[in-house]
């Protein structure tokens, strides 16, 4: 088992004690047309009613629907390259990423393995 110092970040260390902000998600199904994504925008709705207390960041690939209640309650961002979607959480100092992928097809394992966030969540 490789130790964490091992492992090659992305991210940027962060203070002993700095709080949560930043939100991120990775994934495909940001839209009503597929039921993953119907289910999700549910959980989305009350979670966006918090972003007083942390921001919300949505990421997949170009070329995919994003339905704009996505729009509407966090920054989305599109790439059509997995490492540069990867630099992009990293850029933009996520705290928490979830990966609402899994290990379907066309999964974003690739991107998680360049661990672009200190938590990632799979």
């Amino acid at each position: 088992i490789k130790s964490d110092s091992s492992i090659k970040k992305l991210y940027k260390e962060r203070a002993p004690g700095t709080k949560f902000k930043r939100l991120g998600f990775v994934g495909r199904d940001f839209h009503e047309n597929r039921p993953s994504g119907q289910l999700s925008i549910r959980f989305f709705k009350l979670l966006a009613k918090y972003t007083d207390q942390f921001e919300l960041f949505f990421y997949c690939k170009e070329g995919e629907p994003v339905s704009q209640i996505f729009i509407e309650i966090g920054t989305v961002k599109l790439s059509h390259s997995y490492d540069i979607l990867a630099r992009t959480i990293a850029h933009d100092e996520i705290d928490i990423l979830v990966d609402m992928q899994g290990f379907m097809v066309n999964n974003f394992t690739d991107l998680l393995l360049q661990k672009p966030a200190p938590i990632v969540l799979i």
